[in-house]
């Protein structure tokens, strides 16, 4: 296949801005550096999920009174809703060969964009100091380490990971997830055979434990669920835009939805088993003793690994955050963007995390329930309007050369998205609820369970389609750039992804 079939661009012939770097940063990878398997991102994102943070997301619904086979039952709902938007986004690293947000130039405009990047960058720093808080918190539980030391200790090993770049961030995870998975089988297999014949089986069989029903546990569940997939969309094309653009979107999609869907169920039904014991105060003091019950020390080892695999997740957020503020950097012209450069941001955003981190005090269940309800709130309109206008308004059908410079075909500044991605915020607003911070005036109907995302998904998906008119004058610049970029033997954009 040639390279203009592969890409819809000739190299050296597109005008687009490619570093010399190594690593693209936020420029487009060109075919011949493409790279990496299907598998490979199907063990990336199993990993993703692969660690006790999950297993944490499994212990809220039995804090509320829910049932073991209930949690199982709206985790399962949630995770399918989620991990399908979430995995949706797979297709477009490969096809594109850019960053996540940077794509979404082409909704909301070439500066417009900041707004959508500003917000998944909450989602990353967010995600990130969430993480700081509870595994320092399960350090201390676990290892007696003091949460300060530990906290910084879980930000430096994520700087260093994530200063190791794309290639070797899949290495890590890799490698990470082949020293767990022993571990978190053993321990599963071991909590199903010994729970059975148990105390722990006696009290998930018993009708008020395992199959005892509380509606706010369930939809809180199943919310949480959902929300833990969906705040991975942001990150989804930063680790596939090396992918060759040849590659299957269909089996793309599937290997990134199953293998973060796949995990999370795994470790949120046995978060669910190990709170509904009732026996078990955290996560990852419960993997502890789970595995040392089975093996000394195997439980300080399990816990070890999944410290570790946590602290890569956190590596990827300080990663995807720092290409988010290259491209805020770009929407004001090109930067001169070096290795030097790039190590330097990524000090920055850690040791932001690691201060805030460290700082936080408090509930770590609370901490966790709260960042998940802030980062759906900014990042599900985004997710919505993206997906809408990739795969049922343009099908794929993007200029790169455009998502990369000021154009008039996408304009600086989107009436259309932003108005869009408003009306969302809007829709959510009513129904949204923060513990202790905010809750909107229709969130007593659903006893304070945020169900807000649902909204948000529909309502800025539906506007953004009926906002058409406002790329009216817009739609005829393009007409003009058609023409004036269609020259002979030039493609002025790449073709329409096939699903």
């Amino acid at each position: 296949m040639s390279k203009r079939a592969e890409t819809g661009l000739e190299p050296g012939d597109e005008g687009l801005p490619i570093d010399n770097d190594s690593e693209r940063v936020v420029s487009f990878v060109p075919s011949v550096e493409r790279h990496g398997t299907v598998f490979q991102q199907f063990r990336f994102w199993f990993l993703s999920n692969f660690q006790f943070y999950a297993m944490t997301i499994g212990f809220i619904g039995p804090a509320m009174g829910l049932g073991f086979l209930w949690c199982v039952l709206g985790t399962l709902l949630g995770l399918v809703v989620g991990t399908t938007f979430m995995a949706l986004h797979g297709s477009q690293g490969p096809h594109l060969g850019l960053p996540q947000m940077i794509q979404s130039r082409a909704q909301f405009g070439h500066r417009g964009v900041i707004l959508p990047i500003l917000s998944a960058m909450f989602v990353f720093v967010a995600s990130s100091i969430t993480v700081v808080v509870i595994s320092s918190d399960g350090m201390n539980k676990v290892f007696g380490i003091p949460s300060l030391i530990a906290g910084w200790t879980i930000t430096a090993v994520a700087l260093i990971m994530a200063i190791s770049g794309y290639d070797w961030l899949h290495r890590i995870y890799s490698t990470l997830l082949y020293v767990s998975l022993p571990f978190i089988i053993i321990i599963t297999v071991s909590e199903i055979v010994g729970g059975l014949t148990g105390d722990a089986g006696a009290a998930v069989e018993n009708s008020s434990r395992g199959f005892h029903f509380t509606m706010i546990g369930f939809i809180f569940q199943t919310t949480a669920a959902a929300a833990y997939n969906i705040t991975l969309a942001p990150y989804v094309s930063d680790y596939t835009r090396y992918m060759k653009s040849s590659t299957s979107s269909v089996k793309m999609i599937l290997a990134i939805g199953g293998g973060a869907s796949l995990s999370g169920f795994w470790m949120m039904g046995l978060g669910s088993w190990l709170a509904t014991s009732g026996t078990v105060r955290d996560a990852l003091s419960g993997m502890q003793e789970a595995g040392n019950d089975v093996l000394p020390y195997l439980g300080n080892l399990a816990a070890l690994a999944s410290l570790l695999a946590l602290t890569a997740a956190n590596a990827t957020s300080a990663y995807s955050t720092m290409l988010s503020l290259v491209t805020v950097r770009s929407s004001f012209g090109r930067p001169i963007f070096t290795g030097r450069s790039r190590i330097v941001v990524l000090i920055l955003v850690c040791l932001f995390v690691g201060l805030v981190g460290t700082s936080i005090t408090g509930d770590a269940l609370t901490a966790l329930g709260n960042a998940v309800t802030l980062n759906l709130a900014v990042l599900v309109p985004w997710t919505a309007i993206n997906l809408t206008d990739y795969f049922l308004l343009r099908k794929g059908d993007f200029s790169i050369k455009d998502l990369l410079r000021p154009s008039k075909r996408y304009g600086m500044w989107s009436a259309r998205g932003l108005v869009a991605y408003a009306i969302g915020i809007a829709a959510m607003a009513p129904f949204l609820t923060v513990h202790g911070l905010y809750e909107g005036f229709l969130a007593w109907t659903v006893h304070g369970a945020d169900v807000s995302w649902i909204f948000g998904l529909v309502v800025s998906s539906i506007a953004y389609i009926l906002l058409r008119p406002l790329d009216a004058r817009q739609g005829r610049e393009i007409e003009d750039a058609d023409a004036i970029l269609s020259g002979p033997g030039e493609e002025p954009s790449i073709p329409p992804s096939t699903l």
